[in-house]
């Protein structure tokens, strides 16, 4: 059933509260939909975007230039699902493992205990079978005319990325809990903080609030916490109750080992076969399909040292691929392109728009026509890939980041409109990271160019300066660790120290892998499920 929080009058009782109607937490709503247990799940946003409520991610920024949050996270039934673009990948077998070259790595378990979750994550995310190999795609590739780079697997090897529709969780998933007796969703409603029981066998209680003003509480025997890397966060920290360092901050953890995927562009090269391998490698051009619904590869290819390259030269996991480029990216028909699209994205992921209204963009676009029609073949070739286009590629890559206890996400002083406290974002790479990613854009472009793949492009006075960027990929700030004083949930996603709050999601993240956390997020939302499936006569013991 879907209720409006803004009518709620009464206190809501409920074996199980779920905080974060995103990926992770209707995942595991829908999960335990069939177990009988009362599930109330709270969303902060509605079934369309809010502009007021959207503004409760601004934060402050004191690290690293990081993109606004406000702008990187969708506040509304589905959560960030509605701003995602659909990449999915499993992490690998040696991120889960403690690799003595990346400090504080490790999972409490290996890739086999995800096996299972993530084939199902796979029918939630509308994805097919679950085989990322070359060969289980080779056939269809060629059909396609398209095909991996030769590359021996000695030192560089090919993955794959598959794309989800991508599955909007709000759209794809409003009917069954609406249609479900068990399952509780309660839009419009914003949780301030978690107070744990003061006896026991008293239920926790969770205090929410809307922006209209209306105020409730929700009782129940076990919280979890899914409402995003940042965010989860956030509110261990403001429930502070007779501890002031928040829930489940005993060690100074919470908020701590913020990462995100460092993204940086470096070397210019030419592509021996580019009409073959564009259409896997560059991802301007797969975005671009992927935003148009238009995406006849189903998958994306990408390039990064193999595990035993990694151990080697004691590198992290890293994905490379390329981002085309055109001599005419200063053209002003591009650029009114480049504002139009941006402008239609922001308002369809978050609500929002630029400053510059829509009617001036197009206006802008049809005088950059006229100024500059050769932006034109720019445009149509990021959507058919042109033979004709002259263009080079820039090798993108994403990074594994080191685990970083500085890197932090904490409370500011500043309030928002529900008077609680702002979150202040201070991202830090290491010194490691840098050498990290130089050391590695180093190695696949001369290993490219000594295979003959790639050349050298002569570089021009306006490409990209390397500069840092992410990929709006918040994780880490609860992380998983058996030991209390390593991470703050432990292997089952349970908060140290207490017996009935769980976070779920990217939070719990020891360390990120290469890229496309979701799937992984999905895949420990289901195995969250079975845990409680499992243990229902623990969960129902306070009732």
């Amino acid at each position: 059933m879907i209720h409006d929080g803004r009518g709620v009058s009464a206190k809501l009782d409920a074996d199980i509260c779920i905080v974060g109607a995103g990926p992770a937490g209707i995942t595991l709503a829908l999960e335990l939909a069939d177990t009988g247990l009362k599930i109330v799940l709270l969303e902060s946003g509605g079934e369309v975007h809010d502009p007021e409520t959207q503004s409760l991610y601004s934060a402050l920024n004191v690290g690293i230039d990081y993109e606004a949050l406000e702008r990187t996270r969708s506040r509304l039934l589905g959560g960030s699902s509605n701003c995602w673009g659909g990449w999915c990948k499993p992490l690998d077998p040696l991120d889960f493992v403690e690799r003595d070259w990346i400090p504080d790595s490790g999972w409490p378990f290996g890739s086999e205990e995800l096996a299972e979750y993530y084939v199902r994550a796979h029918s939630y995310l509308h994805l097919g079978a679950f085989d990322y190999s070359e060969a289980a795609w080779i056939q269809e590739l060629g059909r396609k005319k398209v095909a991996t780079l030769p590359l021996d697997n000695s030192v560089l090897t090919n993955r794959l990325v598959q794309f989800s529709p991508p599955t909007r969780y709000g759209k794809a998933y409003r009917n069954r809990l609406s249609q479900s007796s068990t399952v509780n969703l309660v839009l419009w409603s914003n949780v301030c903080e978690i107070r744990p029981p003061e006896r026991t066998g008293q239920p926790l209680e969770v205090d929410v609030q809307t922006l209209s003003g209306n105020r409730f509480k929700v009782e129940a025997r076990s919280v979890v916490l899914a409402a995003g890397g940042i965010e989860n966060a956030r509110l261990l920290l403001l429930s502070r109750g007779s501890r002031n360092c928040g829930l489940g901050n005993e060690h100074d953890l919470v908020g701590r080992y913020f990462m995100d995927h460092p993204r940086i562009r470096s070397s210019t090269l030419r592509i021996a076969n580019l009409r073959q391998h564009r259409r896997l490698y560059d991802c301007r051009l797969a975005k671009t399909r992927q935003r148009s619904g238009v995406n006849p590869n189903k998958i994306a290819a990408f390039i990064m040292p193999t595990p035993e390259t990694q151990r080697e030269r004691r590198l992290p996991n890293s994905r490379s691929y390329f981002f085309g480029r055109y001599s005419f990216e200063e053209s002003r028909m591009f650029q009114a392109v480049t504002a139009l699209r941006t402008h239609t994205i922001s308002r369809r992921r978050f609500g929002q728009t630029q400053t510059v209204g829509t009617g001036a963009l197009v206006k802008n676009l049809l005088s950059g026509m006229l100024a500059s029609p050769q932006g034109a073949l720019g445009v149509l070739d990021q959507a058919v890939n042109l033979p004709i286009a002259s263009r080079r590629l820039t090798l993108e890559t994403i990074i594994e980041p080191i685990p970083n206890r500085d890197s932090r996400i904490s409370l500011a002083d500043g309030k928002d409109r529900l008077g609680l406290n702002r979150v202040l974002v201070d991202w830090r790479l290491t010194e490691q990271d840098s050498r990290n990613i130089r050391s590695t854009t180093k190695l696949i472009a001369s290993e490219l160019v000594e295979a003959k793949i790639a050349t050298y492009a002569p570089q021009s006075a306006n490409d990209w300066d390397g500069g840092v960027a992410g990929c709006w990929h918040h994780m880490g700030t609860t992380r998983m660790h058996v030991d209390p004083r390593k991470g703050v949930v432990d292997a089952n996603s349970k908060l140290h120290g207490s017996d009935h709050v769980y976070c779920v999601g990217s939070s719990v993240f020891p360390t990120a892998g290469s890229d496309c956390p979701t799937l992984t997020l999905v895949a420990l939302a289901i195995r969250l499920a079975d845990h409680f499936k499992r243990n229902m006569a623990k969960v129902l013991l306070q009732a």
